[in-house]
């Protein structure tokens, strides 16, 4: 029984890593010459999104298809389960800003569905919209993303994947923490649109256009050109002043969200980006290139490419590290200089 046990011992941290001081494993990391396969398929499962907690230095959360969640708190190295959340594609995921326990995590394509939430960190999740009004405008449960409010956590807003069976028929999802309602969207939802929360009752919308709310959705007017169409996983805080959106045509940026330009030095799709306090990454989706825009205006190097199309990015400026989940299913990072 003994000897059973250590080769279970033996398997479990050959897959998940063992490493007593996290600290020290971001501190040696690889070169920034390259790119560095971190997982390849936990479980044998595909990544989706991924997040860089905004509370913990050095923990990453990543989405799975039909699998758990799982987390690093070793920049990458070691990978633990977080919890199960939905059968489907996790691919759109928001942390509380202000809680650092709370998680929201979109399930999609699966018969479940539902916007799974955590209040411990991944321990136990369960369905945040199981029973509310909006649910059965909806029918399907079959949530699109989710944008949590900057300002105020509380307000959670999602899109619907697809047209809404109640009175409004293009819907959003909208909650204060006391329950959920429909509101009115500017057009049918699916993978190429999103919603994003900037503040308040100021919001906006990813699609063909980008548009643009202040006032909970009763009224969308357009404000630019098609933009991010990446399932949207970072929060939307302004940089220096401004938002960035990715784009078809590169990235734009904009200090109030009505009026949107084409930043200098952007490229063509640039639809995934990932934001510092000093730089944008960027990506098209469907290639391997990625590029960074430096906001201070001064040029930067050509970037090395990661192994495939990059389905979304995020950046951990206290370490230096951006992570990428790729189209392949695997996850790398890279060390930024």
């Amino acid at each position: 029984m003994r000897a059973m046990r250590l080769a279970y011992l033996v398997a479990v941290l050959t897959v998940v890593g063992c490493h007593p001081d996290p600290d020290a494993t971001c501190k040696h990391l690889p070169s920034t010459q390259s790119w560095d396969t971190i997982s390849s398929g936990l479980n044998g499962a595909k990544a989706q999104a991924v997040l860089v907690d905004p509370h913990h230095a050095g923990r990453v959360w990543l989405g799975t298809e039909k699998d758990n969640i799982w987390r690093s708190d070793d920049c990458g190295s070691s990978w633990t389960q977080a919890g199960h959340a939905g059968e489907g594609r996790q691919w759109s995921m928001q942390a509380d800003p202000q809680n650092a326990d709370v998680l929201y995590v979109v399930s999609a394509f699966d018969e479940v569905g539902g916007l799974w939430k955590t209040d411990n960190a991944g321990k136990t999740w369960e369905d945040a919209l199981a029973g509310t009004a909006y649910l059965k405008d909806i029918g399907s449960n079959f949530v699109n993303n989710v944008s949590i409010d900057p300002e105020n956590p509380a307000h959670v807003v999602v899109s619907t994947h697809g047209t809404c069976t109640g009175s409004i028929p293009n819907c959003l999802g909208e909650t204060d923490g006391e329950g959920w309602h429909s509101v009115k969207a500017p057009g049918p939802s699916d993978e190429e649109r999103v919603v994003i929360v900037m503040k308040g009752e100021q919001w906006i919308w990813c699609g063909s256009q980008i548009q643009m709310t202040q006032n909970s959705g009763d009224l969308w007017i357009a404000v630019g050109s098609d933009c991010e169409a990446a399932h949207w996983t970072r929060s939307f805080v302004p940089v220096n002043g401004n938002y960035y959106l990715g784009t078809g045509d590169g990235v734009v940026s904009s200090s109030d969200g009505k009026a949107w330009t084409k930043v200098s030095g952007t490229r063509g799709n640039s639809r995934v980006i990932a934001q510092g306090s000093k730089s944008i990454f960027a990506a098209n989706s469907e290639s391997a290139g990625i590029y960074e825009i430096a906001l201070d205006g001064k040029a930067t190097p050509d970037m090395p490419s990661p192994a495939d199309g990059i389905s979304s990015l995020a950046y951990d400026e206290d370490n230096h590290i951006l992570y990428a989940s790729l189209a392949n299913g695997a996850v790398q990072r890279l060390v930024v200089p």
